[in-house]
């Protein structure tokens, strides 16, 4: 009987742990889930307060939201098709909060020839759902040749940088410099010395 009881306490205890480790597992998702569900609050107080204020300044017409009216202008897309590097900018061109994201044009400037920029508004239903696979939110995002999260060489170390929300929110526009330069130095192109140098403020 003793024999038995060795190999049963083991096997209780594999379950025990097994069910510790499935109840662990539901706790993280659910965790998850409330977190995106904060998200989106979050995002829709933005979203309120933004056309709060528009009222406020007599902007009426302006909204946020998809299909809403711009509240500025996007850039015109630059830079060749067949540019090694391309960066998308995802903006919400309805929110008069996020036109400072078209500052980043002045990348074309840097890069010339090697960089192609497209401005993409996220109120347009195309651009809205593919925002939505890349969970960019619903204000601002850049995705670098295909990427929105790069793992970069930063502070002595590896660092996976997700390029969601507005520069100068999650991330710094010398992060936007070294992702670029890193697309380019892996096409096999050399980055401007600007460029290098911006990387490094």
């Amino acid at each position: 009987m003793k024999k038995l009881q060795v190999p049963l306490t083991i096997v209780v205890l594999l379950l025990v742990v097994l069910g510790m480790n499935t109840v662990a597992d539901m706790r993280q998702k659910q965790a998850q889930a409330r977190a995106k569900e904060v998200e989106k609050t979050r995002q829709a107080a933005e979203n309120a307060a933004s056309v709060a204020k528009a009222e406020a300044e007599g902007r009426t017409g302006e909204k946020t939201g998809h299909g809403a009216k711009p509240a500025f202008k996007l850039p015109a897309n630059s830079g060749p098709a067949t540019a090694p590097v391309k960066l998308e900018v995802f903006v919400n061109d309805a929110n008069s909060c996020h036109e400072s994201s078209t500052s980043l044009k002045a990348l074309q400037d840097i890069y010339g020839q090697k960089l192609r920029i497209e401005w993409l508004s996220m109120n347009e239903p195309k651009n809205s759902a593919r925002s939505d696979k890349l969970a960019i939110g619903c204000e601002a995002g850049l995705v670098i040749n295909g990427k929105i999260e790069v793992q970069m060489d930063k502070n002595g170390g590896k660092v996976l940088t997700a390029f969601r929300g507005p520069v100068g929110d999650k991330y710094k526009l010398s992060d936007v410099y070294r992702a670029i330069n890193m697309a380019l130095t892996q096409k096999g192109a050399a980055p401007p010395a600007a460029a290098l140098k911006n990387a490094e403020l």
